[in-house]
């Protein structure tokens, strides 16, 4: 699945520039983007295109911060 493949390389790419985790980014940055993509840049005006975008988008940053978490921990 693209996704994983993606986010897990996002996330590797995060690890090994030193990114340190914090467990409000799981919450605040997924928020933040979708904030951004559907209100910011008026993503409403699309309609449920989008909507499904922004949220997907949200999706996305937060599996690449649950798995930074993941490599963190180990």
């Amino acid at each position: 699945m693209k996704l994983d493949r993606y986010t897990a390389l996002s996330a590797k790419m995060l690890f090994e520039s030193g990114k340190s985790f914090h467990w409000y980014y799981l919450i605040v940055k997924p928020f933040a983007i979708w904030v951004k993509m559907y209100i910011l840049k008026r993503g409403f005006l699309d309609g449920l295109p989008g909507f499904t975008l922004a949220s997907l988008s949200s999706f996305h940053v937060f599996c690449k911060y649950a798995k930074l978490w993941e490599l963190r921990k180990q």
